[in-house]
């Protein structure tokens, strides 16, 4: 009986708690965020970068990458709602 009344209270103090997270799945701001970084290492030929802003629940960015044959790839993207939208170009060296 004492462990059926026990078991009961912690059923219940569980489905009491508070939440622990935020529910608000309306951009409110408390999820907004932006980053940068870029890698140029000459003797060695790395040369990338990365860039992204959330706002709302829209995230905008780019990145981009020196391809072996001298090419540079970028990607633009938007990803939001509507999925993730790439635009992606090549850049002659």
């Amino acid at each position: 009986m004492k462990f059926l009344i026990i078991c009961t209270l912690l059923v219940m103090s569980v489905y009491a708690s508070p939440l622990l997270y935020n529910t608000n799945q309306q951009g409110s701001g408390d999820n907004d965020y932006m980053f940068k970084y870029f890698v140029k290492e000459q003797p060695i030929g790395n040369n990338f970068g990365h860039r992204e802003m959330r706002i709302g629940n829209q995230v905008t960015g780019m990145y981009y990458v020196l391809l072996p044959d001298g090419r540079v790839q970028k990607v633009d993207y938007v990803a939001d709602e509507n999925g993730y939208r790439p635009t992606v170009t090549y850049l002659n060296p």
